[in-house]
Formats: structure tokens, C-alpha cells, sequence
């Protein structure tokens, strides 16, 4: 945690930017949400010691496994409690790939859907007045909602129908 050390113990902000391959302003970044909490020097530099390398191998880790900011801190603050996050991470481990299996079969609806409209695109023919014969296709999955205003709602804040 923060605190004055020695000008000449551990890394700078540029050394340990360098080491991990990231722009300085990435890590002043982590640092202004709470990720990474670095010493500072008599003179205001900040300094980064093993802790602060081993979170930030952390952050970066996280973050490749599809992690948020606010989640990643959640995790950190668990540590600095003294509590164990690995059951916390387990968790949220678990809803990701959740979120990913739903993405996953979305995107396959919608890479089944695209074929079938190219095939159909060179033999679509319009008879009727329409933008594009091959996306009028769908017209049968999308309809447009009912004219509706939600309650609370009048024509200034976007309820209603469109002016003609």
C-alpha cells in the first residue's frame, strides 16, 4: 500500500511499463481504479515493487480471461481483506463462460441466417416495391412493435409516433 520508499528501490513507471509491454498511461490508469496501489518516493515518483508486479500480472491475466475493471477490483479488494477470492473468481469464471455459450449460439444463428439469405441472393427477384428483395426475406422473424407509449412517457421524451 502506499507510503515513502528509497528513490532507488524498485521499478518506475516507464521500467515496469517497458517490462510488461504497456504505455505508462495504462498503469497511472490502473492505479486511478484501484487496481494498482504503487509506493511513492520522497519526490512523488511512483515506485513498483514485486507485489505491485504480481498484481499487475494479475490485472493483465484477468483481463485476457475477459474480466472487467470493476470485477478485477472486486477481486483485489477481496485479497486486501485478507479474504481468499478464489471462490468469488470461480463464480464469476462460471457466468463468463455462461455469456460466452449464449454469444456463441447467437453468432451461429446469425452466421445461419446470413447464408441463407446468400443463397438466395442471386435468385431473388422483386415483384413488389421493396428496399432489397434479399433482406425482405426476413420480413416473416421482424415486424415492427406496436405503437405503444410506455407510461410516464409524451411525445418530448421520445414517446409517440414519428411526425409525418
Amino acid at each position: 500500500m502506499g507510503g515513502h520508499v528509497r528513490e532507488e528501490a524498485g521499478a518506475r513507471i516507464g521500467e515496469l511499463a517497458r517490462e510488461f509491454g504497456l504505455n505508462p498511461r495504462t498503469l497511472r490508469y490502473y492505479e486511478s481504479v484501484g487496481l494498482l496501489r504503487p509506493r511513492r518516493t520522497p519526490s512523488g515518483y511512483r515506485v513498483y515493487v514485486g507485489t505491485d508486479r504480481e498484481r499487475l500480472r494479475f490485472v493483465l491475466r484477468a483481463k485476457r480471461a475477459g474480466f472487467t475493471l470493476r470485477e478485477m477490483r472486486e477481486v483485489v479488494e477481496l485479497k486486501d481483506r485478507g479474504q481468499v477470492p478464489c471462490e468469488h473468481v470461480r463464480r464469476q469464471v462460471e457466468r463468463k463462460l455462461q455469456e460466452v455459450e449464449a454469444r456463441l449460439q447467437a453468432l451461429q444463428a446469425l452466421q445461419d441466417e446470413l447464408q441463407r439469405l446468400r443463397q438466395r441472393a442471386g435468385r431473388q427477384r422483386s415483384r413488389i416495391p421493396c428496399v432489397c428483395p434479399i433482406l425482405e426475406g426476413l420480413r416473416d422473424r421482424v415486424e415492427p412493435r406496436s405503437p405503444h407509449v410506455p407510461a410516464g412517457r409524451n411525445k418530448a421524451e421520445g414517446g409517440g409516433r414519428p411526425s409525418p
